[in-house]
């Protein structure tokens, strides 16, 4: 085995598809929780699942013999627009007596509490689908880019995510470096008016990766970057449609 660690910042396709997609998940997941908290405790939901006789059997039988507690259950009876049924997998903050796999229906809970619940469900889908959105987008990047300067010429503001070495590459380049072939559209060939050469015509930039197409995206980095990070964040409800 060589002594020497091979530098995973070496190849920029990699890196950014790699280790700096995860960074920006990371902090698209903690902006995801903070942003989209489900808004029952989940222990008043677990609560309405039992009878007082139920309870009553949990606090004295919890003195004498050892209950099956579990953290996670799913609340049932959800449909989409599209009347597709899905499910909530709702996370306790501590285990509480019930079936390993245990389900209950949303008949069982107030109105109130559905009504929170109905109005959450869009909010967790929207940051889900962003924070979905701008990792494809850091990946469709890095895929089409073979050079650190290719990759900042079309993002720009990755640069701060990148590591040493890849920050000391484009501080040391000495000219701006081309957009990759892939990002551009084809632009077709004309005839030049001395001699008849045929020459490429300027290409420019497909629509998905124009700088336009990049601000939201980036307004959702400066986002997460003003946000805390709260490492043991959960999500105490997650849409499931398995």
């Amino acid at each position: 085995m060589s002594r020497y660690r091979k530098n995973p910042e070496k190849h920029a396709s990699e890196f950014v598809s790699g280790q700096l997609r995860d960074d920006i998940r990371k902090m698209m997941n903690n902006r995801w929780k903070l942003m989209a908290p489900f808004p029952v405790p989940a222990i008043d939901i677990w609560r309405l699942a039992w009878t007082p006789a139920h309870h009553t059997a949990f606090k004295i039988l919890n003195g004498t013999f050892t209950l099956r507690k579990y953290r996670k259950f799913e609340l049932t009876g959800f449909k989409d627009e599209e009347q597709e049924e899905f499910k909530i997998g709702i996370t306790l903050e501590d285990d509480q007596p019930m079936p390993r796999e245990f389900t209950m229906g949303r008949a069982l809970l107030t109105d109130e509490q559905n009504r929170l619940i109905d109005e959450w469900i869009p909010v967790w889908w929207r940051y889900k689908t962003e924070t979905e959105s701008l990792c494809q987008k850091v990946y469709d990047v890095a895929n089409q880019c073979s050079t650190y300067g290719q990759i900042i010429r079309l993002w720009p503001d990755l640069l701060g995510f990148l590591g040493e070495y890849g920050k000391e590459k484009i501080a040391n380049a000495k000219v701006r470096s081309p957009y990759p072939e892939g990002v551009l559209k084809w632009g077709g060939y004309v005839e030049e008016s001395d001699g008849g050469k045929r020459i490429r015509k300027v290409s420019e930039l497909e629509d998905y990766y124009k700088p336009a197409a990049f601000e939201p995206f980036t307004n959702m980095i400066a986002e997460c970057l003003m946000l805390p990070v709260i490492d043991d964040l959960i999500h105490v409800g997650e849409i499931d449609y398995n």
